[in-house]
């Protein structure tokens, strides 16, 4: 989440892979394929998300990872009412 997709790059985790981050890390990110209009990004083995104000849909994404379906999660939450991404 947000500013941790730094740690990962420095570690060379993010290399080749699709992610996002906290905005305008895109030129740090280098090696990654960076993607702005995305809250959270599953690539493979890595979930991104592009700050702290995205625990929901990075949790989501890890469900996702993971093989666990979200929705009943988010529609309980009512999440799409509110607008959830």
């Amino acid at each position: 989440m947000c500013s941790g997709t730094t740690v990962a790059h420095a570690a060379g985790v993010l290399d080749g892979k699709r992610v996002t981050g906290y905005t305008g890390y895109a030129a740090k990110l280098t090696g990654a394929a960076f993607v702005e209009d995305e809250v959270a990004v599953w690539d493979v083995n890595v979930v991104t998300s592009q700050g702290p104000a995205t625990p929901y849909p990075f949790a989501f994404k890890l469900m996702e990872a993971l093989g666990t379906d979200p929705q009943p999660y988010k529609d309980r939450l009512l999440y799409a009412l509110v607008g959830g991404k």
